[in-house]
């Protein structure tokens, strides 16, 4: 009997993990004609979560700080209700897909080594520029309710925030370094998002990365969870620091999302980073980037420097018209009629 492949996805976070999830789902007959199994088991929406979650009991997600959901469920899948099915499939290549398993600690990696210790594993891992990468996290902890901080004063937190936090937020030499001892370092395939697009889409480029190298019959999946404009999340920012909860801070962003797309407004991409931060963020990060660079990849830079000139956006409230203002607060007023 042949050794039997999984090409575990691991993310990162921020890396269209979504919409490689998304891909395999809706590829899955033709994955199935090409020899490669994405298992139904532990899936939630799209990834397989729930083995993920199952691995992480005990411990906090580091980027999962107030999502309820975000849980192991007894009744979802695990490991062994995993193993079943691929047994029963009789196929050799199995994709398993979680950004979860990043958030992972060292002591979990092992286990989860223990867990599929019946086959061969390669780890396949999208690493994303920290300056961009720290904007969509920003973004999408306003999103949960967990920030209420600007994107400048957050960032100057997180630059001073200690290794086992920097750890799953951009020091990739320290995050890849148990993935490396655990599953060998020959094994972990390191790929950067925004850089490297073999076939010109990140799906494409997972598929290739996985071995599959003859794309014909896949569909391309859209963008999956893609961040709001940045007048969207400073509104909810602003608004949701009113409230100490942040479940209700969550609920707020989703409303100021709904009202700005129903009016056609709040929309558009911006530079949160000045000149000033933005150096300092590429000048804390290069020697792990270097490290990470040289050790998977054999570059001698981990991602190319970007070439706009980072002037930051300074947004404020006072530019949009009172009487979208007025709409708003009325919206939120309506549908949180007994939050104080």
């Amino acid at each position: 009997m042949s050794t039997r492949h999984i090409h575990l996805h691991i993310g990162t976070h921020k890396t269209a993990s979504t919409t490689i999830q998304a891909g395999c789902v809706r590829n899955k007959a033709v994955l199935e004609a090409a020899g490669y199994l994405y298992p139904v088991t532990g899936m939630y929406i799209y990834g397989q979560h729930n083995i993920a979650w199952e691995m992480a009991q005990g411990h906090p997600q580091p980027w999962n700080h107030v999502s309820s959901w975000v849980a192991y469920r007894e009744n979802g899948g695990n490991h062994l209700d995993l193993i079943k099915e691929i047994d029963l499939s009789g196929i050799q290549n199995i994709i398993l897909s979680s950004e979860d398993f990043d958030g992972l600690h060292t002591s979990r990696i092992r286990r989860l080594r223990e867990q599929l210790s019946g086959f061969d594993v390669d780890v396949v891992v999208y690493l994303r520029e920290q300056l961009s990468l720290w904007q969509s996290a920003w973004a999408q902890f306003i999103k949960s309710g967990y920030v209420t901080a600007s994107f400048q004063d957050w960032a100057t937190m997180m630059l001073d925030a200690p290794s086992h936090v920097q750890r799953y937020f951009g020091r990739y030499d320290l995050f890849l370094q148990p993935w490396a001892e655990v599953f060998g370092q020959a094994h972990v395939h390191v790929r950067r998002y925004g850089v490297d697009a073999y076939g010109g889409t990140i799906f494409a480029d997972f598929l290739n990365t996985c071995g599959i190298t003859d794309h014909s019959g896949f569909f391309t999946p859209g963008n999956e969870n893609i961040s709001p404009g940045y007048p969207v999340l400073e509104l909810s920012r602003v608004m949701g620091s009113r409230f100490a909860d942040p479940n209700v801070r969550n609920r707020i962003c989703s409303l100021v999302q709904e009202y700005a797309q129903a009016n056609g407004w709040g929309k558009g991409r911006f530079q949160l980073a000045d000149a000033d931060l933005a150096r300092r963020v590429r000048q804390f990060f290069q020697p792990s980037n270097t490290q990470t660079s040289h050790t998977y990849l054999g570059l001698d830079e981990l991602f190319p420097l970007p070439a706009d000139d980072h002037t930051g956006v300074a947004f404020s409230l006072d530019v949009l018209d009172p009487t979208v203002l007025a709409g708003l607060e009325d919206y939120l007023d309506k549908n949180l009629p007994k939050v104080s």
